[in-house]
């Protein structure tokens, strides 16, 4: 059986970018100097709430890390 080079390369290209892609990834949302640990899937979005359960922010994970998508004028959300 011959394998050719490039099919081989795409291959193992494949199962990099799967086993890259697929886990869930930790993050650390501040808002408001108060930690929030998110563990966040690939492609997902999750609404962050504040102490009082009100809808602050909303991050979104693409294929690596993690972003603030939405968020309240006045309020502070960094991510680490």
């Amino acid at each position: 059986m011959v394998v050719y080079g490039g099919g081989l390369l795409a291959l193992i290209g494949a199962l990099l970018f799967l086993v890259l892609v697929t886990g869930a990834r930790k993050a650390t949302v501040w808002i408001d100097d108060q930690p929030q640990h998110l563990r966040l899937k690939p492609f997902t979005t999750t609404e962050v709430r504040d102490a009082n359960g009100t809808h602050v922010a909303t991050v979104r994970r693409g294929a690596f890390k993690p972003r603030v998508s939405w968020a309240q004028p006045d309020t502070s959300i960094r991510i680490n």
